[in-house]
């Protein structure tokens, strides 16, 4: 277990320095689909600030990823 976090901490310091582009595609996809799920059980629960947020962040992300699709 200790060498699996030490693994997964060493990633995470890649996610905070220069990463190449195909990690940061990927985050910002990850990020992209974390946030518009958050916004579709907000749309659901009738909170509709706080998905109007989500959804936001949501295209902010997928627009950052320069994702063609």
């Amino acid at each position: 277990m200790r060498g699996l976090l030490s693994e997964v901490s060493t990633g995470m310091c890649c996610l905070n320095s220069d990463c190449n582009a195909h990690v940061q595609l990927v985050l910002h996809c990850l990020l992209y689909y974390c946030a518009e799920c958050g916004g579709k059980m907000h749309l659901r629960e009738g909170e509709y600030e706080k998905a109007h947020t989500d959804f936001f962040e949501a295209f902010k992300n997928y627009d950052e990823s320069g994702s063609p699709r």
